[in-house]
């Protein structure tokens, strides 16, 4: 008896974790039902390229272009990039106004123009797109004053590691309640913890890191 009654408790456990850990699965993306991956866009800055306002990254060519993509810490925390829009080639865009659109089904992050630029070139293509991929090509109307704002090499590095703090304590902010939904032991944040955010939130990290000038 008593040992039907310890598999009945046993049983009855099981059954409750199983449900608490259903209801778990569900607050959370696909990509992290399976693993909670690695945030650590510190393992992808380059050198030679400059890192700043935006989170894109810029690579300077000797006729006074800018190929530019997405730092490792926008991809990090977006996820997977299934789509950029762009301006067409030819369009000249002014600071501050829409330069790139992240998109990952309903999920949607505008970046604005860090400077005034005209287009030149774009690569756009479906699927995932990462933090090493250029997907557009501007000449600034002022190359040497728009590279003042960004950051290279041991600067990137340092500037990159206040911005992960930065979230950090934006998500502890907007999560204070279940924490644990966003951030990983040690409080590292999930990877594309941003495709449980609703638009409000997905807004706020706009105005936060996408519109910050530092």
């Amino acid at each position: 008896m008593v040992v039907l009654f310890f598999i009945a408790m046993i049983s009855v456990c099981l059954i409750v974790d199983f449900f608490i850990q259903h209801r778990k699965a569900k607050l959370l993306p696909a990509e992290n039902q399976m693993a909670r991956e690695q945030f650590n866009p510190l393992l992808n800055i380059k050198n030679g390229l400059f890192y700043g306002k935006g989170h894109l990254w810029n690579r300077l060519t000797t006729d006074g272009y800018l190929y530019m993509g997405i730092d490792p810490f926008l991809v990090n925390a977006f996820g997977d990039i299934k789509k950029v829009s762009t301006p067409t080639a030819g369009e000249y865009v002014q600071e501050g106004k829409s330069l790139l659109t992240l998109e990952n089904g309903d999920k949607k992050l505008q970046i604005n123009a860090p400077f005034d630029a005209t287009v030149e070139e774009t690569f756009t293509r479906d699927g995932n797109i990462g933090f090493d991929q250029w997907v557009i090509k501007v000449k600034p109307t002022d190359i040497s004053s728009s590279l003042t704002q960004f950051k290279i090499g041991e600067n990137a590095l340092k500037w990159m590691k206040s911005e992960i703090d930065r979230f950090k304590e934006f998500l502890n902010i907007q999560f204070q309640t279940t924490p644990a939904l966003v951030l990983q032991d040690g409080g590292t944040p999930v990877k594309g913890v941003l495709q449980q955010m609703d638009n409000n939130i997905l807004n706020e990290f706009e105005n936060e890191f996408l519109r910050h000038v530092s």
